[in-house]
């Protein structure tokens, strides 16, 4: 590579890279939020389908009990994995930034 032209691309790589990394950070932002309101749009479709189903029943209480438990069983289950990945992309996000000297910081609720 020649010298003028490392002066020239340098530059423009290093801009490159620093609009890179808040871009990859408001894209996977953006991808989360998709996700949970697909979620929540899912949860509110089976509520309905439970509301739905008691209206059809005459106000039948299984009819709309068995459906809204399945849909709080749901939940509690989406929130526990929440915590659970959570708490590993915390631990993987220190390894990756840290490296060794995470082994030493310890103390920062890292590891």
């Amino acid at each position: 590579l020649p010298p003028w032209m490392a002066v020239v691309i340098v530059p423009m790589l290093w801009v490159i890279e620093f609009i890179s990394l808040f871009m990859k950070h408001g894209i996977l932002a953006l991808r989360l939020l998709a996700n949970v309101v697909a979620g929540h749009a899912v949860l509110l479709g089976l509520m309905g389908l439970a509301v739905g189903a008691a209206a059809l029943y005459n106000g039948s209480n299984l009819a709309i009990w068995a459906p809204l438990g399945f849909v709080t069983a749901l939940s509690m289950v989406a929130m526990s994995l929440l915590e659970l990945f959570k708490s590993v992309f915390r631990k993987s996000d220190c390894n990756v930034h840290l490296g060794v000297v995470g082994h030493v910081l310890c103390n920062s609720g890292c590891c």
